[in-house]
Parts: C-alpha cells; sequence; structure tokens
C-alpha cells in the first residue's frame, strides 16, 4: 500500500502553485478508501504529473494532476491556475459534450 502523511495544502500562501507530487501526496492519503466507502481496499497506484494548457490568449497555465486507484476506483485530483471559476468551467465542459 503507498500511503504519505497528508500534507497542508490549504495553509500554503496565497498565489503559491502546488505540485503534481504534492497533489499525489494530498490525495493518496490512508482513510481514501473509506471516503470512496471501500474501507477494506488499498491504494494500488498513485501517481503525479505535471503538464501545463494554452489558452486561446497565448498564456501557459499549469494543470499538475494526480491519480489513486484502488481495485474499484480511481480519483483524479487537478489544479488550474487559469482564473476560471469552477461554475464556467463545468459550462464548458458541458458544452463539449464532456
Amino acid at each position: 500500500m503507498i500511503v504519505h502523511d497528508r500534507p497542508t495544502l490549504a495553509a500554503r500562501p496565497a498565489g503559491t502553485k502546488v505540485s503534481g507530487a504534492q497533489l499525489c501526496t494530498a490525495l493518496n492519503h490512508k482513510d481514501l478508501p473509506t471516503l470512496l466507502g471501500t474501507p477494506t481496499e488499498q491504494a494500488e497506484t498513485a501517481s503525479g504529473s505535471e503538464s501545463s494548457v494554452k489558452l486561446a490568449d497565448g498564456t501557459e497555465c499549469d494543470t499538475p494532476e494526480a491519480t489513486v486507484t484502488t481495485e474499484s476506483h480511481t480519483v483524479k485530483l487537478s489544479a488550474s491556475y487559469d482564473g476560471l471559476p469552477v461554475a464556467e468551467s463545468v459550462d464548458c465542459l458541458q458544452d463539449a459534450g464532456a
């Protein structure tokens, strides 16, 4: 089982960006299977990655993400620094058919 101590990401200074590894550490917590309703499962894989996306105005936005897989679930956590509110992001995804 891959388990890390949960960091306090909320205590980060405003404007500080997180890495894929930090998201992975936060997501890969020993209580994750219990939160998913499968307390007897364990994390099978955990990974973090770094990437970026180029916006229409040419701005590069970092998009770190982490994925943790158990026997029955895959959980992905990502961060976005594009300034787009979550509600608008949902609208964009629905319009795109995602």
